[in-house]
């Protein structure tokens, strides 16, 4: 997925997102957020987004899972990543915005549809007039 140096890291903690362990899933989710915050300091902006785009449809793919902790693991990523600045925030932003608003529609499992309500209330702050649109 990652064309940086912490290629491996970044696998290591998106197979860990996978476990039924709410606190190795919680850990993965903090792992995926240093190796990305990191890579947005090392990497060339171009490179960078490339990154980001892998891994906004790694988040679209989970979104779009049958299973709920997949699901879930989606919405981790998102709350993980969200504040971390790209030079394309607004179609960041709005991708994420997108992936929450399917699990908002077709979710029927409560833990996902809060995690979920609650990425989107981070989403909206962060994003300020970009989301508006999003949020209604």
């Amino acid at each position: 997925m990652s064309t940086g140096a912490h290629y491996g890291q970044l696998e290591r903690h998106l197979h860990e997102l996978r476990s039924r362990s709410d606190d190795v899933r919680l850990g993965a989710a903090r792992g995926i957020r240093s190796v990305v915050a990191q890579e947005a300091r090392e990497l060339p902006s171009d490179i960078f987004a490339k990154l980001i785009g892998a891994l906004s449809r790694h988040i679209f793919e989970l979104a779009h899972a049958h299973d709920a902790h997949d699901r879930q693991s989606g919405v981790l990523i998102i709350e993980a990543i969200i504040d971390i600045e790209t030079d394309n925030d607004a179609a960041k932003l709005s991708r994420f915005a997108t992936c929450l608003h399917r699990l908002l529609e077709y979710s029927t499992d409560a833990i996902t549809i809060t995690m979920s309500t609650r990425a989107l209330g981070r989403l909206a702050r962060l994003g300020g007039s970009v989301t508006a649109d999003f949020v209604e």
